[in-house]
């Protein structure tokens, strides 16, 4: 289940006409039976135009978005957002015409964060301001990983063949980047490196990923062969939980 999906112009023009958040919090109520919070709705109104402003750059027109998706078996759990489709390197590079892997998923979690101190807590973790005080909470690349690996684990399209591939990273538009502080803090370089932070000053590093990975265009046709996956444990998952035996 997700609370919005359509094509990136139409994204694009709910986003300028000021429409996609109420259209959201109609959409929340319909599958849910009750309304966002006040927070909720306010970081929907931050964050999405963030990301048309993106889409915008990135010249995504035969694309397609979807917004808070819950993941399987998880209805706590909502990815903020997911892109479809394909990169350009069929159209490019006759050479590269049977690559399996063009036909992509772009994963973005979304902060609306601003300040950050590193911890030395094992396992990723940073203080921020975030609901209403300061806490320590999960790095975004981390919280991403864990995200990344549950889709992995569950969505049989990702692992068939050819397979759907997934790209995983988070975009926190209201944080300066400090190299060396902060989201990049030494700790966490090995995480950042696996998936990418993208901040303030990132929107043309960000657009320029997308529109790598994305501007071949069919994002419909990829959205719904991610979406009519079949769900079910990961053979990779399943050589991971060991067989019951017998006394």
């Amino acid at each position: 289940m997700l609370i919005y999906q359509g094509p990136t112009t139409e994204f694009v023009r709910l986003n300028r006409l000021n429409r996609l958040s109420g259209q959201m919090v109609e959409n929340f109520k319909t599958y849910t039976g009750y309304y966002p919070n006040d927070n909720e709705i306010q970081s929907w109104q931050n964050s999405l135009s963030r990301v048309s402003d993106v889409v915008e750059l990135a010249d995504l027109k035969d694309n397609y978005v979807a917004l808070e998706y819950f993941v399987p078996y998880n209805d706590r759990s909502r990815i903020d957002c997911l892109l479809f489709g394909r990169n350009p390197t069929t159209s490019s590079n006759p050479t590269t015409s049977n690559d399996p892997t063009t036909s992509n998923v772009y994963l973005i979690e979304l902060k609306q964060w601003s300040s950050v101190e590193a911890t030395a807590i094992e396992g990723n973790f940073v203080e921020t301001f975030t609901g209403g005080g300061k806490r320590v909470v999960t790095h975004p690349s981390q919280q991403v990983k864990g995200y990344h690996n549950y889709l992995l684990d569950f969505i049989e399209e990702l692992e068939k063949d050819p397979p759907l591939s997934l790209i995983s990273c988070s975009y926190c538009h209201n944080y300066s980047r400090r190299d060396g502080s902060g989201l990049f803090d030494p700790v966490y370089s090995n995480i950042v490196r696996d998936y990418p932070v993208y901040c303030r000053e990132d929107v043309e590093a960000l657009a320029g990923e997308l529109r790598a990975r994305l501007s071949d265009g069919k994002g419909l046709e990829v959205f719904n062969r991610f979406m009519q996956s079949r769900i079910r444990p990961s053979k990779k998952l399943l050589e991971h939980i060991p067989s019951s035996t017998s006394s």
